[in-house]
């Protein structure tokens, strides 16, 4: 399995799920920084780390972090958490590197995923993307007019 973004909140809690399952995962990452005590607890479990360094926007990294998956039995699947979750501060002001960060670098994984033969993908998200609709005091159902995210 394969997790990019690994060391985010979203990634790093997923890495942690798969190694408590006993998978072996190949965690993502351009910083390769665990949060405090992470890599101490995924050591105790029972899954089998390994950790490629890899911007999602550079193609040739990517590749090597999926040949890796590769040779280690199969890409039984990948999830991408990798993403900038900007305010909307931040979004205005990086706008062009959110960018090539959540679209080019999906677009990346998506290449790599198809050319490796992963067999699915997981694509999580926040509720941001539902906009002001996710908050009222009402379910979200398929019903509801298309939401305006309120983030990129």
């Amino acid at each position: 399995m394969i997790v990019t973004g690994a060391c985010g909140f979203v990634g790093c809690n997923l890495v942690e799920h798969l190694l408590a399952g006993g998978r072996t995962v190949v965690a993502v990452d351009r910083s390769g920084s665990w949060p405090p005590d992470a890599a101490e607890r995924f050591r105790e479990l029972p899954g089998h780390l390994l950790f490629a360094a890899a911007d999602v926007r550079n193609e040739a990294a990517l590749d090597a972090a999926f040949a890796l998956a590769a040779a280690e039995g199969g890409i039984d699947g990948v999830i991408h958490a990798a993403a900038i979750t900007p305010g909307t501060e931040r979004e205005a002001r990086d706008a062009d590197l959110i960018a090539q960060v959540n679209y080019l670098g999906t677009l990346r994984v998506l290449s790599a995923a198809r050319t490796y033969g992963a067999r699915r993908l997981l694509y999580p998200s926040s509720a941001s993307v539902y906009g002001d609709a996710a908050f009222p005091d009402r379910p979200l159902d398929e019903a509801l007019d298309a939401p305006i995210p309120n983030a990129v």
